[in-house]
């Protein structure tokens, strides 16, 4: 039964990673439709004396081609980048674009979120821990040696393109024996997905000048492998 229900939740989180986008995309594109029709579909009955149905459609779907061959020449990527920068200027339009953009391109490009591992980490607090996607490492000068740290990206749920960024030293952090897709769906259903077992990797070799970081007093109970 429990296998079961398991199958039935990794399928509905699929259909919804399906469908969430697809719904997003089309209020999207009927608000541009109807913004973009209400300025300019009076115009044919203005400037010829009659209505052309599917002019603001049309005229829409014009726009959309025309950026989209502006960003396909050097030119054209300049003026879309400056156009970005002007909006990124204004203090409530540049919330609403940037995040706009972030989760447009999350949408239709997940394979360029650079995620490399999935972890597990101590956080907030000691005794809890949360789910976190390892984005790259860095190094810190400490005396008598060098803290090596991963940056971790703590996602939001459901929404997987917001969150934290926290950095841990490399022994605090657990790296889990699962797919970033995975963990991914783990956090969308809000943990309805989830792992039976959660296996740990073993633990990278540490570096000759690494010093430890600040020690903690629990860490997750896993599988070793």
């Amino acid at each position: 039964m429990r296998q079961l229900l398991r199958k039935v939740g990794d399928r509905f989180v699929a259909g919804l990673l399906v469908t969430v986008p697809l719904v997003a995309t089309v209020l999207a594109l009927k608000f541009l439709f109807g913004a973009v029709d209400g300025l300019v579909g009076p115009l044919p009955e203005q400037l010829f004396g009659r209505d052309i149905p599917g002019f603001g459609v049309l005229v829409t779907g014009l726009v959309v081609l025309s950026v989209g061959l502006l960003t396909a020449n050097l030119a054209g990527r300049r003026t879309i980048s400056w156009l970005e920068g002007f909006l990124q200027r204004i203090p409530v339009v540049s919330s609403i674009y940037t995040a706009a953009k972030e989760i447009t391109q999350a949408v239709s490009h997940p394979n360029k979120l650079l995620f490399k591992e999935v972890v597990m980490v101590e956080y907030p607090r000691k005794g809890v821990f949360a789910y976190g996607f390892i984005t790259s490492e860095t190094r810190r000068p400490e005396e008598g040696g060098v803290l090596h740290l991963y940056n971790v990206f703590i996602p939001r749920v459901p929404v997987p393109t917001t969150g934290w960024l926290v950095a841990f030293p490399a022994e605090q952090v657990v790296r889990l024996r699962i797919s970033v897709e995975r963990a991914l769906k783990l956090v969308v259903s809000g943990g309805i997905v989830a792992p039976a077992d959660l296996v740990a990797k073993p633990a990278p070799p540490v570096c000759e000048d690494s010093v430890p970081g600040p020690a903690i007093e629990r860490q997750p109970e896993l599988v070793s492998s």
